[in-house]
């Protein structure tokens, strides 16, 4: 069988580097064997004029933008439970249920395709009170971000955004009795956001979270983090 594998990295840094800096189209072009089928591979590279036309697209993909959050369980984790215990689960629950928080994030864009999609690395802080117990927990994650624009006009643009397996340190193993395992853990979250203004530097949005171990420990039971209510300034 002959199999074709495009690749398409199309990204441009910032305008204080040239166009010839930018990552260029990749389309694998070298003839193998492999169990019997034969994999082609080429190789392509974007032209000058394809990149500037990519570059000057008009539509905004924010170079960093910072945050605060504030986590409440008022409205209760109905969200959480729609995602993560449905027939098709997306997302994941916790045996420990946080009852409020607050958190700092802060946002850096490393990759960008032409209009949707968006990569982000992100430095996340918390600090949460336990539903049943009142326990402090604090948590400091480093996360890969995945943001999709789903709609974009004159003054808004709004997005969904993913982000699975962000290292983080814990500060407690247990919380209101529930065992979390060790410090190491990770954090997941998912949410809508817009950013908007004359200029798209307000950014707000909602997001749920999640901190458990990956069954990296024998204990997993996981942190359900209820929704959180975020908005900041793009820096840029």
């Amino acid at each position: 069988r002959l199999v074709f594998y495009t690749i398409l990295v199309n990204r441009i840094y910032s305008k204080r580097k040239s166009l010839e800096e930018a990552l260029e189209e990749l389309i694998i072009c070298k003839n193998s064997m492999y169990d019997s089928d034969i994999v082609d591979i080429a190789i392509e590279v974007l032209s000058k004029e394809k990149i500037e036309r990519n570059a000057k697209t008009g539509l905004s993909f924010p170079k960093h933008f910072l945050m605060a959050g504030y986590t409440t369980n008022a409205l209760g984790y109905g969200v959480n439970d729609a995602v993560s215990k449905g027939p098709v689960p997306i997302f994941w629950g916790g045996d420990a249920h946080v009852k409020s928080g607050f958190s700092i994030s802060y946002q850096r864009n490393i990759f960008h395709a032409r209009k949707v999609f968006a990569m982000d690395w992100g430095l996340h802080t918390g600090i949460w009170k336990s539903r049943d117990k009142g326990e402090t927990i604090f948590t400091l994650s480093l996360n890969p971000v995945l943001r999709f624009n789903a709609v974009r006009s004159r003054n808004a643009d709004f997005f969904l955004e993913y982000a699975v397996a962000g290292p983080t340190f814990i500060s407690k193993t247990k919380v209101d009795n529930v065992p979390l395992g060790r410090k190491f853990t990770f954090h997941d979250f998912m949410g809508i956001g817009v950013f908007a203004g004359k200029e798209k530097r307000i950014v707000g949005g909602i997001r749920i979270a999640h901190y458990s171990n990956g069954n990296l420990f024998p204990q997993n039971d996981g942190v359900k983090i209820p929704l959180t209510f975020n908005l900041g300034y793009v820096l840029n």
